[in-house]
Protein backbone atom coordinates (compact mmCIF):
# COMPACT_ATOMS: atom_id res chain seq x y z
CA UNK A 1 0.00 0.00 0.00
CA UNK A 2 2.81 2.40 0.90
CA UNK A 3 4.61 1.71 -2.39
CA UNK A 4 1.44 2.30 -4.38
CA UNK A 5 0.74 5.56 -2.57
CA UNK A 6 4.22 6.80 -3.47
CA UNK A 7 3.76 5.77 -7.10
CA UNK A 8 0.39 7.56 -7.13
CA UNK A 9 2.11 10.68 -5.79
CA UNK A 10 4.71 10.40 -8.54
CA UNK A 11 2.04 9.96 -11.21
CA UNK A 12 0.30 13.14 -10.05
CA UNK A 13 3.55 15.08 -10.13
CA UNK A 14 4.49 13.82 -13.60
CA UNK A 15 1.04 14.60 -14.95
CA UNK A 16 1.16 18.10 -13.50
CA UNK A 17 4.63 18.72 -14.97
CA UNK A 18 3.58 17.41 -18.35
CA UNK A 19 0.56 19.70 -18.50
CA UNK A 20 2.43 22.77 -17.22
CA UNK A 21 3.89 24.78 -20.12
CA UNK A 22 6.20 26.57 -17.68
CA UNK A 23 8.00 23.28 -16.92
CA UNK A 24 10.67 22.65 -19.56
CA UNK A 25 12.09 19.43 -18.12
CA UNK A 26 12.70 17.75 -14.77
CA UNK A 27 15.34 15.40 -13.38
CA UNK A 28 14.30 12.53 -11.14
CA UNK A 29 16.17 11.75 -7.91
CA UNK A 30 15.98 8.80 -5.51
CA UNK A 31 18.27 6.78 -3.24
CA UNK A 32 18.08 3.17 -4.42
CA UNK A 33 19.35 1.68 -7.69
CA UNK A 34 17.70 -0.60 -10.19
CA UNK A 35 20.65 -1.41 -12.44
CA UNK A 36 24.16 -1.85 -11.05
CA UNK A 37 27.39 -3.69 -11.85
CA UNK A 38 29.27 -2.81 -8.66
CA UNK A 39 26.45 -3.72 -6.25
CA UNK A 40 25.15 -7.17 -7.18
CA UNK A 41 22.76 -7.07 -4.23
CA UNK A 42 21.26 -3.85 -5.53
CA UNK A 43 18.74 -2.83 -2.92
CA UNK A 44 18.55 -6.38 -1.69
CA UNK A 45 15.59 -7.60 -3.74
CA UNK A 46 15.06 -9.48 -6.94
CA UNK A 47 18.47 -9.45 -8.64
CA UNK A 48 19.29 -12.40 -10.90
CA UNK A 49 22.19 -13.33 -13.16
CA UNK A 50 19.82 -13.29 -16.16
CA UNK A 51 18.14 -9.91 -15.82
CA UNK A 52 20.30 -8.20 -13.19
CA UNK A 53 17.43 -5.92 -12.34
CA UNK A 54 16.54 -5.35 -8.72
CA UNK A 55 14.32 -3.46 -6.36
CA UNK A 56 10.88 -3.84 -7.93
CA UNK A 57 9.82 -0.47 -6.52
CA UNK A 58 12.63 1.39 -8.28
CA UNK A 59 11.82 -0.60 -11.40
CA UNK A 60 8.24 0.66 -11.33
CA UNK A 61 9.49 4.18 -10.71
CA UNK A 62 11.86 3.92 -13.66
CA UNK A 63 9.10 2.74 -15.97
CA UNK A 64 7.06 5.83 -15.18
CA UNK A 65 9.98 8.23 -15.54
CA UNK A 66 11.09 6.63 -18.85
CA UNK A 67 7.62 7.14 -20.30
CA UNK A 68 7.41 10.82 -19.33
CA UNK A 69 8.60 13.09 -22.19
CA UNK A 70 9.72 15.84 -19.79
CA UNK A 71 11.99 13.63 -17.66
CA UNK A 72 15.32 12.88 -19.40
CA UNK A 73 17.27 11.42 -16.46
CA UNK A 74 17.25 9.85 -12.99
CA UNK A 75 20.02 10.50 -10.43
CA UNK A 76 20.38 7.93 -7.63
CA UNK A 77 22.89 6.56 -5.13
CA UNK A 78 23.06 3.62 -2.72
CA UNK A 79 26.02 2.04 -4.53
CA UNK A 80 29.31 3.40 -3.16
CA UNK A 81 30.68 4.02 -6.65
CA UNK A 82 29.87 5.82 -9.88
CA UNK A 83 27.81 4.30 -12.71
CA UNK A 84 26.18 5.69 -15.85
CA UNK A 85 23.39 3.76 -17.53
CA UNK A 86 21.41 4.31 -20.73
CA UNK A 87 17.87 2.96 -21.02
CA UNK A 88 15.16 3.15 -23.68
CA UNK A 89 13.10 6.30 -23.19
CA UNK A 90 10.37 8.48 -24.60
CA UNK A 91 11.93 11.83 -23.76
CA UNK A 92 10.87 14.81 -25.84
CA UNK A 93 13.26 15.24 -28.73
CA UNK A 94 13.72 11.51 -29.25
CA UNK A 95 16.37 10.91 -26.56
CA UNK A 96 16.92 7.72 -24.65
CA UNK A 97 16.80 7.81 -20.84
CA UNK A 98 19.84 8.45 -18.64
CA UNK A 99 20.38 6.96 -15.19
CA UNK A 100 23.41 8.10 -13.17
CA UNK A 101 24.46 6.55 -9.87
CA UNK A 102 26.38 9.02 -7.70
CA UNK A 103 27.35 7.27 -4.47
CA UNK A 104 31.07 7.69 -3.89
CA UNK A 105 31.30 10.77 -1.67
CA UNK A 106 32.30 8.87 1.50
CA UNK A 107 32.26 5.53 3.28
CA UNK A 108 33.82 2.31 2.03
CA UNK A 109 33.79 1.97 -1.77
CA UNK A 110 32.23 -0.92 -3.59
CA UNK A 111 35.29 -2.25 -5.39
CA UNK A 112 35.95 -4.21 -8.55
CA UNK A 113 38.68 -6.30 -6.97
CA UNK A 114 37.78 -8.17 -3.84
CA UNK A 115 34.14 -7.17 -3.98
CA UNK A 116 31.05 -9.12 -4.95
CA UNK A 117 30.42 -7.50 -8.32
CA UNK A 118 27.74 -8.19 -10.88
CA UNK A 119 27.92 -9.23 -14.54
CA UNK A 120 28.63 -6.85 -17.41
CA UNK A 121 25.14 -5.58 -18.30
CA UNK A 122 24.40 -3.76 -21.52
CA UNK A 123 22.61 -0.82 -19.90
CA UNK A 124 25.72 0.20 -17.96
CA UNK A 125 28.20 2.25 -20.01
CA UNK A 126 30.55 3.35 -17.22
CA UNK A 127 31.21 1.83 -13.77
CA UNK A 128 34.01 3.30 -11.64
CA UNK A 129 34.98 2.27 -8.11
CA UNK A 130 36.17 5.75 -7.20
CA UNK A 131 35.43 8.51 -4.70
CA UNK A 132 33.85 11.39 -6.54
CA UNK A 133 31.36 14.19 -6.69
CA UNK A 134 29.20 15.38 -9.58
CA UNK A 135 28.27 18.91 -10.59
CA UNK A 136 25.14 19.31 -12.74
CA UNK A 137 24.53 22.59 -14.54
CA UNK A 138 21.09 23.31 -15.95
CA UNK A 139 20.20 25.85 -18.64
CA UNK A 140 16.43 25.93 -18.85
CA UNK A 141 16.35 28.60 -21.56
CA UNK A 142 18.42 26.42 -23.90
CA UNK A 143 16.87 23.15 -22.68
CA UNK A 144 20.14 21.58 -21.58
CA UNK A 145 21.72 19.96 -18.55
CA UNK A 146 25.35 18.93 -18.23
CA UNK A 147 26.95 16.75 -15.56
CA UNK A 148 30.65 16.46 -14.75
CA UNK A 149 32.07 13.72 -12.52
CA UNK A 150 35.22 14.76 -10.58
CA UNK A 151 37.15 11.79 -9.22
CA UNK A 152 39.52 11.34 -6.29
CA UNK A 153 40.23 7.75 -7.30
CA UNK A 154 40.51 5.04 -4.66
CA UNK A 155 43.15 3.94 -2.11
CA UNK A 156 44.91 1.83 -4.78
CA UNK A 157 44.94 4.59 -7.41
CA UNK A 158 44.37 8.07 -5.93
CA UNK A 159 43.39 10.92 -8.24
CA UNK A 160 43.33 14.65 -7.66
CA UNK A 161 39.78 15.66 -8.45
CA UNK A 162 40.13 14.97 -12.18
CA UNK A 163 37.24 14.72 -14.64
CA UNK A 164 36.57 11.04 -15.32
CA UNK A 165 33.14 11.21 -16.94
CA UNK A 166 30.60 13.62 -18.35
CA UNK A 167 26.96 13.31 -19.34
CA UNK A 168 24.42 15.71 -20.74
CA UNK A 169 21.06 16.26 -22.32
CA UNK A 170 20.74 18.82 -25.11
CA UNK A 171 17.07 18.45 -25.79
CA UNK A 172 16.94 20.72 -28.85
CA UNK A 173 20.10 19.40 -30.51
CA UNK A 174 19.68 17.64 -33.85
CA UNK A 175 19.92 13.87 -34.04
CA UNK A 176 22.57 12.15 -36.18
CA UNK A 177 21.99 12.04 -39.92
CA UNK A 178 20.43 8.94 -41.45
CA UNK A 179 23.11 6.35 -42.24
CA UNK A 180 23.22 3.85 -45.09
CA UNK A 181 24.49 0.29 -45.42
CA UNK A 182 27.30 -0.16 -47.92
CA UNK A 183 27.82 -3.92 -47.73
CA UNK A 184 26.40 -6.96 -45.96
CA UNK A 185 28.11 -10.34 -45.59
CA UNK A 186 27.75 -13.20 -43.05
CA UNK A 187 30.71 -11.68 -41.17
CA UNK A 188 30.33 -7.92 -41.54
CA UNK A 189 27.90 -5.05 -41.99
CA UNK A 190 29.67 -2.05 -43.50
CA UNK A 191 28.04 1.33 -42.90
CA UNK A 192 28.44 4.87 -44.16
CA UNK A 193 30.60 7.45 -42.38
CA UNK A 194 28.96 8.92 -39.30
CA UNK A 195 27.58 12.45 -39.66
CA UNK A 196 26.16 14.48 -36.78
CA UNK A 197 26.74 17.45 -34.49
CA UNK A 198 27.64 15.17 -31.58
CA UNK A 199 29.99 12.18 -31.34
CA UNK A 200 28.91 8.64 -32.20
CA UNK A 201 28.03 6.40 -29.25
CA UNK A 202 26.17 3.40 -30.68
CA UNK A 203 25.36 1.57 -33.90
CA UNK A 204 22.29 -0.66 -33.85
CA UNK A 205 22.15 -3.44 -36.44
CA UNK A 206 19.09 -5.48 -37.39
CA UNK A 207 18.89 -8.44 -39.76
CA UNK A 208 15.60 -9.90 -40.94
CA UNK A 209 14.09 -12.17 -43.56
CA UNK A 210 12.10 -9.31 -45.09
CA UNK A 211 12.25 -5.54 -45.35
CA UNK A 212 9.58 -4.95 -42.69
CA UNK A 213 11.90 -6.15 -39.87
CA UNK A 214 8.81 -7.25 -37.96
CA UNK A 215 10.68 -10.32 -36.63
CA UNK A 216 14.42 -9.61 -36.69
CA UNK A 217 16.78 -12.56 -36.82
CA UNK A 218 19.36 -10.32 -35.17
CA UNK A 219 19.00 -7.07 -33.24
CA UNK A 220 22.09 -5.79 -31.44
CA UNK A 221 23.60 -2.48 -30.33
CA UNK A 222 27.35 -1.90 -30.59
CA UNK A 223 28.84 0.79 -28.31
CA UNK A 224 32.12 2.66 -28.50
CA UNK A 225 32.54 2.64 -24.71
CA UNK A 226 31.86 0.00 -22.04
CA UNK A 227 33.85 0.63 -18.85
CA UNK A 228 33.73 -2.58 -16.80
CA UNK A 229 36.39 -3.84 -14.33
CA UNK A 230 39.97 -2.58 -13.86
CA UNK A 231 43.37 -3.95 -14.83
CA UNK A 232 46.13 -5.02 -12.42
CA UNK A 233 47.09 -1.35 -11.98
CA UNK A 234 43.48 -0.46 -11.05
CA UNK A 235 42.99 1.44 -14.33
CA UNK A 236 39.40 1.19 -15.66
CA UNK A 237 39.05 -1.08 -18.70
CA UNK A 238 37.05 -0.14 -21.78
CA UNK A 239 35.85 -3.57 -22.87
CA UNK A 240 35.00 -2.16 -26.32
CA UNK A 241 38.35 -0.50 -26.97
CA UNK A 242 39.26 -0.77 -30.64
CA UNK A 243 35.76 -1.66 -31.79
CA UNK A 244 35.16 -0.90 -35.47
CA UNK A 245 31.81 0.84 -35.85
CA UNK A 246 32.17 1.17 -39.61
CA UNK A 247 32.88 -2.47 -40.44
CA UNK A 248 30.73 -4.15 -37.79
CA UNK A 249 31.58 -7.74 -36.91
CA UNK A 250 28.36 -9.81 -36.85
CA UNK A 251 29.90 -13.30 -36.90
CA UNK A 252 28.31 -14.10 -33.53
CA UNK A 253 24.91 -14.07 -35.28
CA UNK A 254 25.92 -17.30 -37.05
CA UNK A 255 24.58 -16.29 -40.46
CA UNK A 256 25.84 -18.65 -43.15
CA UNK A 257 24.04 -17.14 -46.13
CA UNK A 258 22.69 -13.58 -46.27
CA UNK A 259 21.81 -13.48 -49.97
CA UNK A 260 18.07 -13.43 -49.21
CA UNK A 261 18.24 -11.41 -45.97
CA UNK A 262 17.90 -7.70 -45.22
CA UNK A 263 19.83 -5.48 -42.83
CA UNK A 264 19.43 -1.93 -41.59
CA UNK A 265 21.30 0.28 -39.11
CA UNK A 266 20.84 3.46 -37.10
CA UNK A 267 23.17 5.68 -35.06
CA UNK A 268 22.90 6.99 -31.49
CA UNK A 269 25.07 9.91 -30.39
CA UNK A 270 26.39 10.84 -26.96
CA UNK A 271 23.33 13.06 -26.52
CA UNK A 272 21.31 9.81 -26.62
CA UNK A 273 19.43 10.75 -29.78
CA UNK A 274 18.86 8.19 -32.52
CA UNK A 275 19.06 8.74 -36.23
CA UNK A 276 16.42 7.44 -38.61
CA UNK A 277 16.88 3.84 -39.70
CA UNK A 278 18.82 3.37 -42.91
CA UNK A 279 17.03 2.07 -45.96
CA UNK A 280 16.82 -1.75 -45.97
CA UNK A 281 19.81 -3.33 -47.68
CA UNK A 282 20.03 -6.81 -49.14
CA UNK A 283 22.66 -8.51 -51.30
CA UNK A 284 19.67 -9.55 -53.39
CA UNK A 285 19.08 -5.95 -54.43
CA UNK A 286 22.57 -4.57 -54.02
CA UNK A 287 24.97 -7.40 -54.76
CA UNK A 288 27.83 -7.08 -57.22
CA UNK A 289 27.39 -8.96 -60.50
CA UNK A 290 29.77 -11.87 -61.10
CA UNK A 291 28.36 -13.38 -64.30
CA UNK A 292 30.51 -12.95 -67.35
CA UNK A 293 28.45 -11.00 -69.84
CA UNK A 294 26.37 -9.22 -67.18
CA UNK A 295 26.58 -5.95 -69.08
CA UNK A 296 24.66 -7.57 -71.93
CA UNK A 297 21.57 -8.14 -69.73
CA UNK A 298 18.91 -5.61 -70.77
CA UNK A 299 15.47 -5.18 -69.19
CA UNK A 300 12.59 -3.00 -70.37
CA UNK A 301 8.86 -2.81 -69.74
CA UNK A 302 6.39 -2.67 -72.57
CA UNK A 303 2.77 -2.45 -71.46
CA UNK A 304 2.05 -5.50 -69.28
CA UNK A 305 5.24 -7.37 -70.05
CA UNK A 306 8.86 -7.19 -68.94
CA UNK A 307 11.22 -7.92 -71.81
CA UNK A 308 14.57 -9.41 -70.87
CA UNK A 309 17.51 -9.82 -73.20
CA UNK A 310 20.27 -12.06 -71.81
CA UNK A 311 22.85 -11.60 -74.54
CA UNK A 312 25.21 -14.58 -74.50
CA UNK A 313 23.82 -15.99 -71.24
CA UNK A 314 21.82 -19.09 -72.18
CA UNK A 315 21.40 -21.83 -69.58
CA UNK A 316 20.17 -20.02 -66.45
CA UNK A 317 17.47 -19.52 -63.83
CA UNK A 318 15.62 -16.19 -63.98
CA UNK A 319 13.77 -14.99 -60.86
CA UNK A 320 11.90 -11.75 -60.23
CA UNK A 321 11.67 -10.62 -56.57
CA UNK A 322 9.55 -7.96 -54.91
CA UNK A 323 10.91 -5.62 -52.21
CA UNK A 324 10.22 -8.19 -49.48
CA UNK A 325 12.63 -10.59 -51.22
CA UNK A 326 9.69 -12.79 -52.22
CA UNK A 327 9.92 -14.47 -55.64
CA UNK A 328 6.98 -13.45 -57.83
CA UNK A 329 8.16 -15.12 -61.04
CA UNK A 330 10.77 -17.77 -61.84
CA UNK A 331 11.74 -19.76 -64.90
CA UNK A 332 14.59 -22.10 -65.82
CA UNK A 333 16.08 -21.64 -69.26
CA UNK A 334 17.72 -24.64 -70.87
CA UNK A 335 20.81 -24.66 -73.06
CA UNK A 336 20.00 -23.54 -76.57
CA UNK A 337 17.57 -20.85 -75.45
CA UNK A 338 17.57 -17.82 -77.73
CA UNK A 339 18.52 -15.41 -74.91
CA UNK A 340 15.21 -13.51 -74.83
CA UNK A 341 12.42 -13.70 -72.26
CA UNK A 342 9.02 -12.07 -71.77
CA UNK A 343 7.68 -11.89 -68.18
CA UNK A 344 3.99 -11.01 -67.64
CA UNK A 345 3.72 -8.24 -65.02
CA UNK A 346 0.25 -6.85 -65.62
CA UNK A 347 -1.07 -8.20 -62.29
CA UNK A 348 1.94 -7.03 -60.27
CA UNK A 349 1.75 -3.76 -58.30
CA UNK A 350 4.06 -0.97 -59.46
CA UNK A 351 7.34 -0.44 -57.64
CA UNK A 352 10.93 -1.62 -57.47
CA UNK A 353 11.68 -5.26 -58.25
CA UNK A 354 14.89 -7.21 -58.64
CA UNK A 355 15.64 -9.56 -61.51
CA UNK A 356 18.19 -12.21 -60.55
CA UNK A 357 20.01 -14.27 -63.18
CA UNK A 358 21.67 -17.45 -61.92
CA UNK A 359 24.07 -19.19 -64.28
CA UNK A 360 26.71 -21.83 -63.51
CA UNK A 361 26.72 -21.04 -59.75
CA UNK A 362 27.22 -17.34 -60.46
CA UNK A 363 24.62 -14.60 -60.33
CA UNK A 364 23.81 -11.03 -61.16
CA UNK A 365 20.97 -8.71 -60.16
CA UNK A 366 19.21 -5.94 -62.03
CA UNK A 367 16.87 -3.46 -60.34
CA UNK A 368 13.64 -2.98 -62.25
CA UNK A 369 11.03 -0.24 -61.81
CA UNK A 370 7.57 -1.45 -62.82
CA UNK A 371 5.15 1.26 -63.89
CA UNK A 372 1.40 1.01 -63.42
Amino acid sequence: VRVQSQLDWLERGLKQAQEDDDVSFALGCCHHVYYSELWPGGSGAGLTEDSYQGTPYVGKLLQRLQSCPKVPALINGHVHAYERHVLPGQCAGGRDFLEVTVGGAGGNLDRWKGGSVGPDIYESKVALDQYHFVVIEMDVDNMTFEGTMYSFGNPDRPLGGVVCDTFYGKLNQDAPEQPSVIDFTPATVTVSDYAGVDELMTVQVQVAADATFAQPLMDKKYDKVNIYETDDEFVPINQNAGIDLKHIDITEAGLEDVSNLYTRVRYRDNNLKWSEWSQPFSPLTSGSPDIEGYAAVQVSQQDDALHVSLGDIKESVITLYNTLAQPVYSVELAEGHNGSLCIPVGEMPPGVYVLRVMADKSSCQVKVLLNS
